[in-house]
């Protein structure tokens, strides 16, 4: 029984120490355009509060215009892609449900950096500038 009892101890210390192991090694790993591709022939079906939306891509030149769809609202984001990480430059948006409709147009005083790249694990990041909103400009 002390025997069985020690290799489920030496088992358990193992696993976990294995895991940490692991876990501080993913932290360094670098992550890239592969977790954002642009790709104009997928189509991407998320499940949101307000119904099924679909995601598709345009690429227009340099940019990228990506439109999320569904039968209450409509909202694109106009990207461009970098070597240090993915900026919006523009965002639209119009949300048409039963008590609210609304239609937004918003372009930054300079792109808005969405993701950097590389990624890491743990990575934050800060943009600051102006909105301008439908006319009207925000910091």
């Amino acid at each position: 029984m002390k025997t069985q009892t020690f290799l489920l101890l030496i088992i358990i210390l193992s696993n976990s120490l294995i895991a940490q192991v692991l876990s501080s090694a993913s932290e360094d790993i670098e992550y890239g355009e592969e977790y954002y591709p642009f790709n104009e022939n997928i189509e991407l079906v998320f499940d949101s509060n307000i119904g099924d939306a679909i995601k598709s891509v345009e690429i227009l030149d340099s940019l990228y215009k990506t439109t999320n769809i569904s039968d209450k609202f409509i909202y694109s984001q106009t990207l461009t892609k970098q070597k240090n990480g993915i900026y919006i430059v523009r965002t639209e948006q119009i949300i048409n449900t039963f008590l609210y409709s609304k239609e937004v147009d918003i372009t930054y005083s300079k792109p808005l950096l969405h993701i950097p790249l590389p990624l890491k694990i743990g990575m934050t990041w800060n943009w600051s500038g102006y909105q301008i909103k439908n006319g009207d400009t925000t910091e």
